[in-house]
């Protein structure tokens, strides 16, 4: 009886660092990567600026190929929406609501299932001569405490995934 009053002390213990040091985790998350691409500035925004491309240098669609997408709204219009829905990949939305021709687009991105989940996505470009700087990034909110480990381990799970969408982008781009 005794080692029992002892463990259930020492998980107790756990449990209230768990939550203390969660309480001092940082309640945002960002995973961000860019990439050189020789093209000019134009061709690069002008590639991603229509959600038609995304299919073909999302990191995601090899995971599974064929799952449904649905594109609607003008290219390179506020309003402009990428929907994803696959039996792997989950399913979610990603929405244009800031264009800034040739420099920055804004996006919000809601993932429907497994989990569901809001952030929000920048595409930076910075012209470099013939070439163009790429900057993908995601943020969002870790505002519950379990979700504030999560968030620490962010760049861990998409980074790599970041990577490789930006290296098939500018592989794309290239061949132009």
């Amino acid at each position: 009886m005794k080692i029992l009053k002892i463990l259930l002390k020492v998980i107790i213990v756990i449990i209230v660092l768990f939550l203390v040091v969660a309480l001092f985790l940082p309640s945002e998350y960002k995973v961000e990567r860019s990439i050189e691409i020789n093209q000019p500035v134009e061709v690069v925004y002008n590639y991603v600026a229509d959600f038609n491309n995304f299919y073909k240098w999302n990191p995601w669609t090899p995971f599974e190929p064929g799952h449904k997408v649905v594109v609607t709204g003008d290219s390179a219009a506020v309003g402009q929406k990428y929907f994803w829905e696959g039996k792997t990949i989950g399913s979610g939305e990603m929405v244009f609501t800031e264009l800034k021709p040739y420099s920055l687009i804004k996006a919000d991105i809601e993932f429907l299932t497994p989990q569901h989940g809001t952030g929000k996505v920048d595409f930076v470009f910075v012209p470099n001569g013939n070439s163009t700087k790429f900057s993908w990034s995601i943020s969002g909110d870790a505002d519950y405490l379990v979700g504030r480990y999560m968030g620490l381990m962010m760049d861990m799970i998409l980074g790599k995934n970041f990577e490789d969408g930006a290296k098939t982008l500018k592989e794309k781009c290239e061949a132009m």
